[in-house]
Protein backbone atom coordinates (compact mmCIF):
# COMPACT_ATOMS: atom_id res chain seq x y z
CA UNK A 1 0.00 0.00 0.00
CA UNK A 2 1.74 3.57 -1.00
CA UNK A 3 1.44 6.61 1.25
CA UNK A 4 -1.11 8.29 -1.01
CA UNK A 5 -3.42 5.35 -0.01
CA UNK A 6 -2.82 5.14 3.42
CA UNK A 7 -3.35 9.09 3.61
CA UNK A 8 -6.42 9.05 1.93
CA UNK A 9 -7.66 6.24 3.91
CA UNK A 10 -6.91 7.82 7.35
CA UNK A 11 -8.27 11.27 6.41
CA UNK A 12 -11.70 9.16 5.62
CA UNK A 13 -11.83 7.86 8.77
CA UNK A 14 -11.33 11.09 10.23
CA UNK A 15 -14.00 12.76 8.47
CA UNK A 16 -16.14 9.50 9.22
CA UNK A 17 -15.39 9.94 13.07
CA UNK A 18 -15.77 13.48 12.90
CA UNK A 19 -19.46 13.35 11.07
CA UNK A 20 -20.60 10.49 13.82
CA UNK A 21 -18.92 12.37 16.89
CA UNK A 22 -21.08 15.50 15.64
CA UNK A 23 -23.53 14.56 14.01
CA UNK A 24 -26.04 16.36 15.91
CA UNK A 25 -24.87 20.34 15.19
CA UNK A 26 -24.86 18.55 11.62
CA UNK A 27 -28.38 17.46 11.92
CA UNK A 28 -29.67 20.61 13.51
CA UNK A 29 -28.04 23.31 11.05
CA UNK A 30 -29.15 21.38 7.96
CA UNK A 31 -32.93 21.60 9.44
CA UNK A 32 -32.15 25.76 10.23
CA UNK A 33 -30.82 26.01 7.08
CA UNK A 34 -33.64 23.88 4.68
CA UNK A 35 -36.64 23.67 7.17
CA UNK A 36 -39.85 21.34 6.62
CA UNK A 37 -42.01 24.20 7.50
CA UNK A 38 -43.72 25.78 4.02
CA UNK A 39 -43.86 29.45 5.46
CA UNK A 40 -40.08 28.73 6.74
CA UNK A 41 -39.62 27.51 3.38
CA UNK A 42 -40.70 30.58 1.36
CA UNK A 43 -39.56 32.86 3.41
CA UNK A 44 -35.89 32.14 2.72
CA UNK A 45 -36.76 31.89 -0.46
CA UNK A 46 -37.84 35.42 -0.89
CA UNK A 47 -35.21 36.62 1.26
CA UNK A 48 -32.46 35.07 -1.32
CA UNK A 49 -34.67 36.66 -4.50
CA UNK A 50 -33.96 40.10 -2.21
CA UNK A 51 -30.86 39.78 -1.62
CA UNK A 52 -28.66 37.57 -3.58
CA UNK A 53 -25.67 37.87 -0.47
CA UNK A 54 -28.25 36.63 2.24
CA UNK A 55 -26.84 33.69 3.81
CA UNK A 56 -29.31 31.01 5.09
CA UNK A 57 -26.29 29.15 7.15
CA UNK A 58 -26.68 32.49 9.61
CA UNK A 59 -28.41 32.43 12.30
CA UNK A 60 -28.56 35.97 12.16
CA UNK A 61 -29.82 36.32 8.94
CA UNK A 62 -32.08 33.61 9.04
CA UNK A 63 -33.89 34.99 12.05
CA UNK A 64 -34.63 38.97 10.42
CA UNK A 65 -35.63 36.99 7.13
CA UNK A 66 -38.23 35.20 9.45
CA UNK A 67 -38.99 38.45 11.28
CA UNK A 68 -39.77 40.18 7.83
CA UNK A 69 -41.67 37.90 6.04
CA UNK A 70 -43.65 35.59 8.48
CA UNK A 71 -46.44 37.94 9.34
CA UNK A 72 -47.37 38.56 5.74
CA UNK A 73 -47.09 34.90 4.99
CA UNK A 74 -49.18 33.95 8.02
CA UNK A 75 -51.76 36.38 6.94
CA UNK A 76 -51.82 35.40 2.94
CA UNK A 77 -51.69 31.91 4.57
CA UNK A 78 -54.82 32.54 6.40
CA UNK A 79 -56.36 33.80 3.27
CA UNK A 80 -55.72 30.78 1.23
CA UNK A 81 -52.83 32.80 -0.95
CA UNK A 82 -49.85 31.50 -0.13
CA UNK A 83 -47.59 32.06 -3.24
CA UNK A 84 -46.73 29.36 -5.59
CA UNK A 85 -42.87 28.94 -5.22
CA UNK A 86 -41.37 26.11 -7.51
CA UNK A 87 -39.25 23.41 -6.35
CA UNK A 88 -40.91 24.04 -2.67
Amino acid sequence: MNLRRVISLILLAAVVAFVFIERRPIVEGWMAMYPSDPIHKIALHLCYDDNHQFNRMSPTQRQGCYTKWEPILYYMASQGRLPEMPGL
